[in-house]
């Protein structure tokens, strides 16, 4: 390669890493904030997918570069651009799982694994040069490929629940041992230099990910919630789901119903929500109502009524609960999924009416 071209690539990266990198990073998840909206269209699970395949190239591509099985002129034309073909897929695919898994489940409840993904999310845009070293790309490539089977497997099944994790499990150990081979026929003497760290960062990854969901800090992907709130009246007529409720103010524009509830005596409040699932499955959803002992200082649940969701429905399966045994004072309603993840959850204060209270209509 003429010695001004190969300038020419390096200048390139430098002024992309310089300029162009941290636009290229909020831009690309701008946009998976607004493009990747259900893990059940094929469009999507092909862009993610194809991130996968570009990473494991990227990986053999370095690694055949390490141990001089490339030709030569492969070698001084891209060889700067593999390390950022896998800096790029891994950061496009953190990307996506972050807005996905943020989406279905509760900051509450799942904010350690949420925070794992964000901040291998930030610090993707540091790690090209970490991404040299095989027992470090290939413990992140194994971990990338174990979140995205989690609701890969889980649509493919039409199940939610423990099996189609640890099916989800086993296949992401099926192909990290696959990417093993290939690379320790590609480059036999770095791979046995390196792959006590290569089993030890899997076997790390792996536990953390069992830990995770049977601790319920994974949220409960595919599922995710659409909408709750908190209504005075919800009853069914014929397919819709017709609501009356009080508007929250103006300058409380996230609320979906007001979180301060003037209640009549004897009048039973009613929870609402929609959680979507993809076509096919079924879950169990479970309202836990739970109300605020001043004087314990602490939540006391009040009662647990559970429905049962069939997905498809884009805007998520709807379903209530109500509760007639009230009384003034702090409330809130987990909703939860039959095996106790935490899907979102809704606060309210409850007080007695003064009088007539305007209410607002709401077809779901």
């Amino acid at each position: 390669m003429p010695p001004h071209m190969a300038m020419t690539v390096k200048q390139l990266m430098h002024w992309y890493e310089r300029y162009l990198a941290p636009v290229a990073f909020f831009a690309g998840f701008m946009l998976d904030a607004f493009t990747l909206t259900r893990v059940d269209v094929a469009w999507e699970n092909i862009i993610l997918v194809g991130h996968l395949c570009i990473a494991a190239a990227g990986i053999l591509l370095i690694n055949a570069l390490e141990a001089n099985r490339l030709p030569a002129w492969i070698s001084e034309r891209f060889a700067p651009l593999f390390p950022l073909m896998v800096q790029f897929s891994f950061g496009a695919l953190f990307s996506g799982f972050t807005v996905l898994y943020f989406r279905s489940g509760s900051l509450t409840a799942s904010w350690l694994f949420l925070l794992i993904l964000a901040a291998f999310l930030i610090g993707n845009e540091f790690l090209r040069e970490r991404y040299r070293h095989l027992a470090f790309h290939g413990s992140i490539y194994f971990l990338v490929l174990f979140a995205y089977l989690i609701f890969a497997v889980a649509v493919a099944m039409r199940e939610v629940g423990p099996r189609p994790f640890l099916v989800a499990g086993l296949g992401a150990l099926g192909l990290i041992a696959l990417l093993m081979t290939a690379l320790w026929r590609i480059a036999p003497a770095r791979f046995h230099e390196n792959r006590a760290k290569f089993f030890a960062g899997v076997a790390s990854v792996y536990a953390a990910f069992n830990i995770l969901y049977f601790t319920n800090e994974i949220p409960p992907i595919p599922l995710s919630l659409k909408h709750a709130g908190i209504y005075h009246s919800a009853a069914y007529e014929g397919a819709a789901l017709r609501t009356t409720y009080e508007a929250p103010p103006w300058y409380r524009f996230w609320q979906e119903t007001n979180s301060t509830f003037n209640w009549q005596p004897g009048e039973p409040v009613y929870a609402v929500s929609a959680v979507f699932a993809p076509a096919a499955i079924q879950a169990d959803i479970v309202h836990h109502w739970l109300f605020y002992d001043a004087s314990a200082g602490d939540w006391v649940e009040r009662g647990r009524y559970s429905y049962a969701i069939v997905g498809g429905r884009s805007d998520g399966y709807r379903g209530f609960s109500f509760k007639q045994a009230i009384e003034p004072g702090r409330w809130r309603v987990d909703i939860r999924t039959g095996r106790g993840e935490l899907l979102g959850r809704v606060r309210f204060t409850i007080v007695t009416a003064g009088g007539a209270i305007p209410l607002s209509a709401r077809e779901l």
